[in-house]
């Protein structure tokens, strides 16, 4: 999914804090005169959310559900959100597009919607958008113009990884490349991103797999692969790494250079083994500023057609290589977020911008807790 709208993700979150002005306080008049009616501010308008999500493979996917629901415990948004409820679905188009349709009836304000494909629920999200219902897609996107998207620049995301490992590898050289999970937008288009930095490098071969966005597949792939091509330099991947990286120890090879998701797993690995990564963050916290950009739709304060709005969110490295970094992302060091005392499933940062600026930042035990299904 092409992330071409360029708006800025904070103005966006920060226009959203501001709350109404408090009534002023009724009078009394003296008693020879009837008692004046107490003036009240008018009620805000709150509004119900359904969230719609197509995979929970990993533990990105329920973390993300919680900080969805965890939003909603906080201002501005604990004053806004009437009612919110999670559907999730099987992994594919089909199962996504019968939840949309169960919905019309409903007709919730906002549906939020993690799409298992980029075309296959357009017409779903159509109907939903003439019934007047306001749809945000995130992470998974989905190409119907109606909707409104939040995510990542995956594509640059995938450019950036590739070309840090080009470098880390000297430009030449045999990759392993991890594919992902097939079916999953996003991670499409994190490969296509990376495809176009490895095709101008015709010296790097790869042998590509799929460790289906799970640390335990990633290190039997790569168990797999390194038997029958000891002569790997690298490993690409948007995956946790850590399963990489124990398949390449397992099989008595030295580690080697790998890119990951900033999975608290792979960048404590990448720190303890003083091995050359670079991780993307990517956020859980996309489904609480989905939800943000809803209500901030609904109240006005968003305005114009609907577009697609870029994710801010860091890359981690412990190293000095340089790479692209086309989406303009602050660049961190991996030693001060690697954290072996956490929950090795967390993605570093945990809170969404529009907490942070009020000086509200989650705890792990918040964030850890199952999401409440109804």
């Amino acid at each position: 999914m092409n992330a071409r709208g360029r708006s800025t993700l904070a103005v966006l979150l920060v226009l959203a804090i501001g709350l109404g002005a408090c009534a002023p306080a009724a009078t009394t008049a003296p008693p020879t005169t009837a008692p004046l009616a107490a003036t009240t501010a008018p009620a805000q308008k709150q509004y119900t959310a359904v969230l719609i999500n197509s995979f929970m493979g990993n533990t990105w996917r329920p973390i993300m559900e919680r900080e969805v629901q965890l939003a909603v415990e906080y201002p501005p948004l604990n004053s806004k959100i009437k009612s919110l409820r999670i559907i999730n679905t099987d992994n594919t188009a089909t199962a996504e597009n019968v939840a949309i349709a169960s919905l019309l009836v409903e007709k919730p304000d906002i549906i939020l919607i993690d799409a298992a494909s980029e075309t296959g629920s357009n017409q779903a999200v159509k109907e939903a958008c003439d019934a007047g219902i306001i749809v945000v897609a995130f992470d998974g996107l989905v190409s119907e113009p109606c909707a409104w998207k939040i995510a990542l620049n995956f594509y640059a995301s995938g450019e950036g990884i590739a070309s840090w490992l080009v470098n880390a590898i000297g430009g030449k050289g045999t990759i392993f490349w991890d594919l992902g999970k097939a079916g999953i937008p996003p991670i499409a288009e994190v490969a296509r991103g990376a495809k176009s930095v490895l095709d101008q490098h015709p010296d790097i071969k790869y042998y590509t797999f799929y460790g289906d966005l799970a640390e335990g597949t990633e290190q039997q792939q790569v168990a797999t692969l390194v038997t029958a091509h000891p002569e790997v330099n690298g490993v690409l991947s948007f995956g946790y790494g850590s399963g990489i990286g124990k398949a390449l120890l397992d099989a008595g090879h030295a580690l080697v250079p790998m890119t990951l998701t900033a999975y608290n797993s792979g960048m404590i690995f990448c720190n303890e083994h003083n091995v050359p990564c670079i991780t993307k963050s990517s956020p859980t916290y996309v489904g609480a500023s989905a939800l943000m950009l809803a209500v901030d739709v609904l109240d006005g304060k968003v305005t114009g057609a609907p577009t697609t709005v870029n994710l801010d969110a860091p890359w981690f490295v412990n190293n000095t290589f340089e790479f692209l970094n086309n989406d303009k992302a602050s660049v961190l060091q991996i030693k001060d977020y690697a954290r072996p005392d956490l929950d090795l499933g967390l993605v570093f940062p945990i809170s969404p911008p529009f907490l942070i600026v009020q000086g509200i930042e989650w705890t792990i035990d918040q964030i850890s807790k199952p999401p409440v299904l109804q």
